[in-house]
């Protein structure tokens, strides 16, 4: 069902867009599960995707690459490290001011209204 709807949704997406211009796996499903982008790419067949399988079987755990064949719309899986996106979003956080002092922020919204005594 999960391949269905995926395929679905990137069929729907190439109509708005007119073509497809490649599909791109990342992510812990799209980078490690070899079955579901094979059931993707065989569902998208009619948008011109031929599914490479001996590529896509070697994609996984890390290694990045093509799984469709040359003649097809390019499939890609992609690496990323959604780790160290967190954390350099999380050290880019912005720090409230304290009460030495306002410290340095990237962002450029105000801190939350200081409560007063009544």
């Amino acid at each position: 069902m999960f391949a269905y709807r995926l395929a679905k949704y990137v069929a729907s997406m190439s109509v708005g867009a007119g073509r497809l211009d490649a599909v791109v796996f990342t992510g812990g499903i799209g980078e490690n599960s070899s079955f579901l982008r094979a059931e993707v790419i065989n569902q998208l067949g009619f948008l011109g995707l031929k599914l490479d399988t001996a590529a896509n079987e070697a994609c996984i755990r890390g290694n990045a690459g093509r799984i469709t064949s040359a003649d097809s719309v390019p499939a890609l899986v992609i690496n990323t490290n959604e780790e160290l996106m967190i954390a350099m979003d999380t050290a880019n956080w912005p720090v409230w001011p304290s009460k030495e002092g306002a410290r340095s922020c990237r962002h450029s919204f105000s801190p939350p209204p200081a409560s007063t005594p009544d």
